[in-house]
């Protein structure tokens, strides 16, 4: 369910953009011939189609965990970085993202360790933190993994509920490395119940498998390993999610 202020604001600035784009139209209409106007309004109409476009491709492409995709993108940002220095930025957490998508955890460390700037942006430095926080955990270091994703959550306070449950599900899974199963599993349940991506919330049904499966309730991580494996979008949750399935037994384990 998204945040309501979130969801009016959205609905405003479309109302705003649909306005605007109505009144560009007119003022073209009036102030040159009818066809330079029409060329000006497809203009902007094939502007506005393309920059969706990029918006879809990358939502697609972290939905999927597409290393590729990212890798591409931050290539053709370091291309232009001598002409437009900001770029340099953006490329390293494109190079961060496919470091995670890829599960290179030393590079994804190198590289988000580098980006956790304290005089970024409240929001950038949340999320940066998380990523930092989630490399780490999947390295193996569960408990540094707890303290910077803590670190995440704090600066995340006022983020919308779904962007705190990815900091909150982040903590989960540190807490499930470390072998704090209470801890992850109400951290975990937490996250799913503010909802997310397709993705994020496969992660989240294996992680909680996980510690599900480490405490002994096995019909309940059998529960959440279907889950996982049913609504990803990316192959290798899935298919590891079908993988601890098909290995789980009615004894408890220690999760790794």
């Amino acid at each position: 369910m998204k945040d309501p202020v979130v969801r009016w604001a959205t609905r405003f600035l479309g109302a705003v953009l649909l306005v605007a784009s109505c009144g560009y139209i007119i003022y073209l209409v009036r102030l040159v011939d009818r066809w330079t106007a029409a060329f000006g309004a497809c203009a902007v109409v094939l502007f506005c189609a393309a920059l969706v476009r990029q918006v879809l491709l990358t939502a697609r492409a972290a939905e999927r965990e597409d290393p590729s995709f990212f890798a591409s993108r931050a290539e053709r940002l370091e291309r232009g970085v001598a002409k437009r220095p900001g770029d340099a930025v953006a490329a390293r957490g494109l190079r961060g993202l496919e470091a995670l998508f890829s599960e290179r955890w030393s590079d994804a460390i190198a590289t988000y360790s580098a980006l956790d700037d304290a005089s970024g942006p409240v929001r950038y430095r949340a999320f940066v933190k998380n990523n930092l926080a989630y490399a780490i955990a999947m390295s193996g270091d569960g408990d540094r993994a707890m303290t910077v994703a803590s670190e995440a959550r704090l600066l995340g306070e006022d983020l919308r509920p779904k962007d705190r449950a990815l900091l909150t599900g982040t903590f989960g899974i540190a807490c499930v490395v470390s072998r704090r199963y209470g801890e992850a599993l109400q951290a975990l349940d937490d996250a799913l119940a503010a909802g997310g991506s397709r993705t994020a919330t496969a992660i989240r049904h294996y992680f909680r498998a996980e510690a599900l499966r480490a405490v002994g309730r096995i019909a309940d991580a059998r529960a959440s390993y279907e889950q996982a494996a049913r609504i990803s979008a990316a192959a290798r949750w899935r298919d590891r999610a079908l993988e601890s399935l098909a290995t789980i037994r009615d004894v408890p384990y220690r999760a790794a």
